[in-house]
């Protein structure tokens, strides 16, 4: 796994965003962050299969500029064969990784 900053080797993770990167590792899924997939940079990209997952801030997120991106990230995702994971900011705080289980099944069983 070799993680992948923004133009900086500072840091820049947020809670949520570690939370959320321990759970791979503890799942043994190879991952970037912070990786360019098309016109977009998601939060985590796993390496060996087209699956991008998105860490969703309640503030940033409910903003509407922000709100409109995320339909066209969801967009692109769809039409260009990229299955979307978006992880809620309570979710991860509350250690809900439901969504993610279901891939790591998926994945280990061959279904995707």
């Amino acid at each position: 796994m070799i993680p992948l900053w923004r133009g900086s080797t500072n840091d820049k993770r947020t809670g949520i965003e570690k939370k959320t990167e321990s759970f791979l590792i503890r799942n043994k899924l190879n991952y970037t962050f912070q990786r360019q997939v098309g016109p977009f940079i998601v939060d985590f990209w796993l390496d060996d299969y087209k699956v991008a997952i998105e860490v969703d801030g309640r503030y940033w997120h409910s903003l509407p500029s922000r709100k409109a991106r995320d339909e066209r990230q969801a967009r692109w995702c769809a039409e260009n064969d990229v299955a979307l994971v978006r992880l809620k900011e309570y979710e991860v705080k509350k250690g809900d990784f439901s969504k993610l289980s279901l891939l790591v099944y998926l994945v280990k069983k061959g279904l995707m």
